[in-house]
């Protein structure tokens, strides 16, 4: 078989690779949860392209989290012909310190000791099929206490489908990754972008970036008389990014667009 962690939380997740086929089968080892400089199971494992998906999400999918509460992480995975598959997760800030804390809710999955931030991955008993072709793991969070709560957690996983030949290629890595933001009532607007949380808070403007690959990325804030009322070039890289700049401007909306690589998204803030 064949990186997030997080990813959605790394290298070498599943089924056999480096060490013996039974080390990756039984769990992976730490540092391979993908998302935010971390690698995926491609360090150990090799093959084409997933012809799937995977995700990660929280339970209910609330839209913020609130301090302190404990919620379900759920990490998904389907690849059509796969038999077995692992996963390695963790749960961070912008600055890659543990967000709250996790534990394994069942047989399928193990917390990897020694690690910090803490980082998940499967048990030998959670490697089969949920159904043919996919797999699902479910793991708790308990969001951090108010006093030390960020506005947003960084949720990573690196996934694995194997073939379930024992050998470290032919297998299809994937990573999942998600933000979630604190429910916070000093934020007037709060709206994540694929790669990054934007919010005013009175006359601040708050950015928070986390790439998942090496890009470029820029930022623009236009008025609605379509006047820039500011603009930011960070350059190309892989290293978050946390920004707070103090913009004098009157309250109403605002337009930001955000380019990162060849991507553009355009979101509507209020201030």
């Amino acid at each position: 078989m064949k990186k997030f962690l997080p990813t959605l939380l790394g290298a070498g997740l599943v089924l056999g690779f480096s060490y013996n086929v039974f080390t990756n089968s039984s769990g992976a080892p730490s540092g391979v949860t993908s998302g935010l400089g971390s690698p995926t199971c491609a360090m150990c494992h090799s093959g084409p392209a997933g012809t799937g998906t995977a995700s990660i999400s929280i339970q209910g999918n609330p839209s913020t989290y609130n301090p302190g509460q404990t919620y379900t992480v759920n990490v998904a995975v389907s690849e059509p012909g796969c038999t077995k598959f692992g996963f390695a997760s963790r749960i961070i800030d912008i600055n890659q310190n543990a967000a709250g804390s996790i534990a394994s809710t069942s047989s399928e999955t193990q917390i990897i000791s020694g690690t910090n931030p803490q980082e998940i991955t499967h048990t030998r008993a959670g490697t089969a099929t949920t159904t043919p072709g996919s797999k699902r793991w479910s793991y708790s969070w308990t969001a951090p206490a108010a006093a030390s709560a960020p506005d947003s957690v960084y949720f990573a996983a690196a996934i694995n489908a194997s073939n379930a030949d024992n050998r470290n290629s032919g297998d299809r890595i994937y990573s999942a990754n998600f933000i979630f933001k604190k429910s916070s009532p000093n934020a007037s607007s709060l709206k994540t972008l694929e790669q990054a949380n934007i919010y005013f808070n009175q006359d601040e403007l708050h950015i928070q970036i986390l790439p998942q690959t090496m890009e470029d990325h820029q930022l623009e804030v236009v008025d609605m008389q379509g006047k820039l009322v500011y603009r930011a070039h960070f350059g190309i890289g892989a290293l978050p990014i946390q920004k707070v700049v103090a913009l004098q401007i009157p309250d109403g909306i605002y337009s930001v667009i955000y380019r990162h690589g060849n991507k553009t998204e355009s979101i509507s803030l209020k201030k």
